[in-house]
């Protein structure tokens, strides 16, 4: 399903108080948005655990291509649904977050 973005003229009657969204409409937009978060995750996920696989192989541990196959990105415990979140991208030379310490039991 395609995502389907609000066009000029909806947004302007919905803005106003004349016509809502029928039931239909709200869960299709509703369902877009939510795909949308699911990709940015599992794009998120995977960055991540490719870091995570890439530095335990320069560390010497021997991890098995098989294994590797098993992961799944749709993984979400780490993120907090009812949070509230800041887009705003701090400047990483990386471009990644530091990969979290194993040995270390501090909260993040």
């Amino acid at each position: 399903m395609a995502v389907e973005f609000l066009t000029d003229e909806q947004t302007a009657r919905y803005g106003s108080f004349h016509e809502a969204p029928s039931r239909s409409e709200l869960e299709r937009y509703q369902i877009g948005a939510l795909g949308l978060v699911l990709n940015a995750l599992v794009l998120f996920n995977t960055k991540y655990m490719d870091a995570a696989v890439t530095r335990l192989r320069a560390d010497g541990f021997a991890v098995r291509d098989q294994d590797v196959a098993r992961l799944s990105p749709f993984v979400r415990h780490h993120v907090n649904m009812l949070g509230r979140y800041s887009f705003l991208l701090p400047e990483m030379p990386s471009g990644l977050r530091p990969l979290c310490d194993p040995d270390t039991t501090e909260a993040r």
